[in-house]
Formats: C-alpha cells, sequence, structure tokens
C-alpha cells in the first residue's frame, strides 16, 4: 500500500465526498482516495504542444537578439504543436486508463475498516460497510410520480436511496432480485455499470415482464472525451444479444475486458446525472432491441461543450 494512504487523507476525501450532506458507499471512496494518489499527468500530445511552443519562443527570441538562422526553430515548433493538438484531440475522444494505487479489498481492510471503527465521525455519509439495500416488497407500493430505479449492485440501490429527496422523492431504486413484482406496473429505468452484466440489465428486465425499459446507466459509448479509472481485464465473450442495445464499437469495447464502474462517480455526480436523464426525453437503441426498450436521452458523465462525442 502506498506510504501516503493514512487516515487523515482518507477522512479528508471522505469529507469532500459528504459535502452537502451527501451518503457515499466503500467504494466511491476507494476511487476518490485513488485519484487523489495519482500522479500528474502528462499525456504524448501535452508533452508535443510543450516541446512545440518551447521550440517556437527560443526560434522567435533568440532568431531576433542572435542569428536569423535560429529563426528555423519556428516553423519546425508550429509543425510540432500542431501534432501535439491532433494527438491531444484523439485522447480526449478515448477513455485513458487511470491507475488504482490500491485494491479495494486491500483499501477496506487496512485503512477503511480501522478508521470506521476508531472515529467514524469522520466517515459523516458514509453507507453501512455491507451497502445492501432493505429487501422490497410489491405491497410497500410505489409512491407517486416517483421514478422506479432497477440497479445491477445492491451498493447502488442503497446509495440512490440514500440520495433520494426526502420531501419529494423523484425516485424510488430497488436492487435487480427484488424489482419482479413491480416491472409490470410501470416504466422501469435502469442503472449499471458499464460492463457486460450490467449493459445487459435492461434486456433482462423486458424479458422479465417490463412493458417499458429506460437505460440510463453506464455505457461505453458515453466513456469518449473522460479520463477514467478504467479496469483492464481478459477478453471477454460478450452476449450477442448486447448487440441489440449497443453499437459494434461498445460491444468489441467490452470484449476486450474493459469496465468502467458506476462508483467512478462522486454522489453529487450520480445524483445530477441521474435527474438528467429522467428529465430527458428517451432515444432509440442503435440495434433492433425488444418493444419497449429505450436508452436515456441524457448521460450520467456529463460532458464538456468542448470535448467531441464519445468514440471508443
Amino acid at each position: 500500500m502506498p506510504g501516503s494512504l493514512d487516515e487523515r487523507l482518507v477522512a479528508d476525501v471522505a469529507r469532500r465526498l459528504g459535502e452537502g450532506e451527501f451518503h457515499y458507499t466503500d467504494r466511491q471512496l476507494w476511487y476518490a482516495v485513488c485519484a487523489e494518489l495519482e500522479p500528474a499527468e502528462l499525456t504524448r500530445g501535452l508533452a508535443l504542444i510543450v516541446l512545440g511552443v518551447a521550440l517556437i519562443a527560443i526560434g522567435v527570441v533568440f532568431g531576433i537578439l542572435a542569428t536569423v538562422f535560429v529563426a528555423v526553430l519556428v516553423p519546425i515548433g508550429m509543425v510540432i504543436t500542431g501534432m501535439g493538438v491532433q494527438t491531444r484531440r484523439f485522447e480526449r475522444n478515448r477513455p485513458a486508463t487511470r491507475a488504482l494505487m490500491v485494491s479495494y479489498d486491500a483499501f477496506v481492510r487496512e485503512t477503511l475498516a480501522p478508521l470506521r471503527q476508531r472515529h467514524p465521525a469522520r466517515l459523516a455519509g458514509l453507507l453501512p460497510a455491507d451497502g445492501l439495500p432493505e429487501p422490497e416488497s410489491a405491497s410497500d407500493g410505489l409512491p407517486e410520480a416517483t421514478a422506479l430505479i432497477v440497479c445491477d449492485r445492491g451498493e447502488t440501490a442503497a446509495l440512490l436511496s440514500a440520495l433520494a429527496p426526502v420531501e419529494a422523492p423523484t425516485w424510488h431504486a430497488v436492487v435487480e432480485a427484488d424489482a419482479a413484482p413491480f416491472l409490470s406496473r410501470t416504466r422501469v429505468h435502469a442503472i449499471h455499470d458499464a460492463d457486460p452484466r450490467g449493459c445487459a440489465l435492461p434486456l433482462r428486465l423486458a424479458a422479465g415482464g417490463a412493458r417499458e425499459v429506460v437505460d440510463l446507466g453506464l455505457r461505453p459509448g458515453q466513456l469518449g472525451g473522460h479520463r477514467l479509472q478504467v479496469i483492464e481485464g481478459a477478453p471477454y465473450v460478450v452476449s450477442a444479444e448486447l448487440s441489440t442495445l449497443l453499437t459494434p464499437d461498445e460491444v468489441v469495447w467490452l470484449a476486450m475486458g474493459r469496465r468502467v464502474e458506476l462508483a467512478i462517480l462522486t454522489p453529487r455526480q450520480l445524483a445530477e446525472g441521474l435527474a438528467r436523464g429522467l428529465a430527458a426525453i428517451p432515444t432509440p437503441p442503435p440495434g433492433a432491441a425488444p418493444h419497449g426498450v429505450a436508452l436515456a436521452g441524457e448521460a450520467l458523465l456529463a460532458t464538456a461543450p468542448e470535448e467531441a462525442s464519445a468514440v471508443v
């Protein structure tokens, strides 16, 4: 474990995650701590831009003060700067893998568990360690004008339940295993990780009897233009059914063993992204998905105006 990872750092990151009385999970705290431990990023595109600008500056200054022959560095610097800008655009259009500085199990076992036991007040907003919601039943009913959200992870359902506004809840979250009694009653919203099992959640809900499913979860096509903590694994055989919901490029991305977990988002980012998705008009999927299955009109990951559309 990195020597700089101590309880004070974890407590400081936890305080920032919980600002505004937001709740968060162990996994969200782990991702945020790993991000804090990352070294400064210097990509190939940025390096080329810096080199090109330096050559231009040297050519201009020394070309005037010393000898005109040094001015030849200016066009060379312009070419290198242009190459850097093009490379940087390419880098921004693809999700870059960020290092995870410590494993999740080691983080929970060696740092978070002792801190939770000795100083629980320093982890205000952290959900219980099991990260599981209470079992749901159809008899509980669904509050009026409340969106039903089905999650692929129990910890996600517990988090969304904690993040829902208390006075006028705009969503009601359940884990997939508890969703069956609700499916035929109302529109269902699916939220999930960007992995093969998660991306197939809308298809499983449709097969389970849901009349209308809107996919609000993370999909590979939404990841471009972001520097993300992408988990790299072994190649995976992706079900052919996913091609009815995802583009060929997205299917290939998943088949290469990559995945991105929903927990990379802070509680504020998740709540804001979910509100955008619920308010937007759903769009049809790229393939021949089952009738009633649609995609969210807005992505959970907010994209800056200057960032290109996702291409993975």
